[in-house]
C-alpha cells in the first residue's frame, strides 16, 4: 500500500509554466477602451436633468 501513494505524487508535479507569458501583450489594449467610456456618461447625466423639469411643472399645475 506503501508503494502505491508514491506513485500518485509524481504525477501531480508535471505542470507547463510556459503558457503565461502569452497573456501579457493583451492587457495593452484594454486600457484604450476604458477612455471612451467615460465619455458616454457625461451624455446620459444631462439627459436626466430635462426630465426631472418635466415632472415639477405638473405640480404646479
Amino acid at each position: 500500500m506503501k508503494k502505491n501513494k508514491n506513485k500518485k505524487k509524481k504525477k501531480k508535479k508535471k505542470k507547463k509554466k510556459k503558457k503565461k507569458k502569452k497573456k501579457k501583450k493583451k492587457k495593452k489594449k484594454v486600457k484604450k477602451k476604458k477612455k471612451k467610456k467615460k465619455k458616454k456618461k457625461q451624455k446620459k447625466k444631462k439627459k436626466k436633468k430635462k426630465m426631472k423639469k418635466k415632472k415639477k411643472k405638473k405640480k404646479k399645475k
